[in-house]
Formats: structure tokens, sequence, C-alpha cells
């Protein structure tokens, strides 16, 4: 039942995830030209958090792999 779980949960949460990961490339569109800033045209100071964001999924998909795959090996041995 525990194995059934298991994967009912990978393989209903990484799709989920994958169509979240989409969202964060997602853009704002650049703002019309003129009237911004002091000296030409500024877009908004936001912080750039998409490739952090697609840095940290990777390693922790990384990690999530690594434990599922060392406690598959456990369950193994005994």
């Amino acid at each position: 039942m525990k194995r059934f779980l298991t994967k009912i949960v990978f393989f209903v949460c990484l799709p989920g995830l994958l169509l979240v990961a989409g969202d964060l490339y997602a853009d704002d569109p650049p703002p019309p030209p003129g009237g911004h800033g002091e000296t030409g045209n500024q877009g908004p100071m936001d912080s750039p958090i998409g490739g952090g964001a697609a840095i940290f999924m990777s390693f922790a998909a990384a990690y999530a792999g690594r434990e599922y795959y060392k406690s598959r090996k456990k369950e193994e041995v005994v």
C-alpha cells in the first residue's frame, strides 16, 4: 500500500510542479515608451528570481530523487 501511495503522490505532484514551474518564466509586458523615468524609458525595479527558482527546483528534485532511491534501496535489503 505504501508503494502505491508513493507512486500516486509522485505522479500527481510531478506534473503539477512542472505546470507551476512554467509560470515562473512568465514576464510582464514591457512598459510603453516615454514618461517613466527621468532619463528615458525605465522598466519596473523587480528582482529576477526566475533563474534562482529553476536552480532551486532542480536541486530539490535531485534531493528528492536521492532520498527516494535510498528508501527503495533500504526496502530491498531488508
